[in-house]
């Protein structure tokens, strides 16, 4: 009668190497769920309220947040979630007061009036029938590259920019920086991504 002989041999070589593929399949699945993980936490610092802390949108892009492996034997057991930004920390758990150097925020403030003004321009209507007066007689403009005009709304917007960066930095020598904790809220959801991670590729070494 024909049938099929078992060893504890075969057994133990079959379990080893299920096992193998198993944890194969966990690494893959942690994987998946710090990619998951590192999308929530864009999201969070893109819709942080009430005001969202994106300035240059440096903290907004995926490579701010690499996923390196964890590596146990020259092997990957596992992947951890970084922050490459110098201002990660600051944002996520905030400061004590401090004076900050006001240079930087100098540039931080131009850097938000001018988008203000980009948000704003082309909302103001013209009288009819009302030309802007050209320096030129050319149609073209006289060949200028800066009119006096356009020089003093640049003095009067850096000096508005300085004011600006003046107070938030005495704010800041007061109050210090505020915790803004997008990486906190994000982390939530990171037993649940894992799970899902693990289930997609675990469930696949059994069918």
């Amino acid at each position: 009668m024909p049938g099929t002989d078992f060893d504890l041999g075969s057994i133990g070589r079959e379990l080893a190497a299920t096992e193998r593929r198993i944890q194969r399949a966990l690494v893959k699945g942690l994987r998946h769920a710090a990619v998951l993980s590192r999308n929530r936490v864009i999201d969070e610092i893109r819709t942080t309220t009430p005001h969202p802390p994106v300035d240059t949108g440096e903290m907004s892009r995926v490579s701010s947040w690499p996923i390196t492996p964890i590596l146990e034997g020259g092997k990957p057991s596992g992947w951890a979630l970084d922050a490459a930004t110098q201002q990660a920390s600051f944002m996520e758990f905030g400061t004590r007061p401090f004076w900050p150097p006001l240079d930087p925020i100098v540039a931080w403030a131009k850097r938000k009036m001018r988008g203000k003004r980009k948000a704003t321009r082309g909302r103001s209507k013209r009288s009819p029938g009302r030309r802007r007066p050209n320096s030129g007689g050319s149609g073209r403009g006289s060949g200028r590259s800066t009119s006096p005009g356009r020089k003093r709304r640049k003095a009067s917007a850096d000096r508005a920019a300085i004011r600006m960066a003046q107070a938030v930095r005495v704010a800041i020598s007061k109050r210090g920086i505020r915790p803004r904790g997008f990486y906190a809220r994000a982390s939530a959801h990171f037993g649940k991504f894992a799970q899902q991670g693990i289930d997609r590729f675990v469930g696949q070494v059994s069918r």
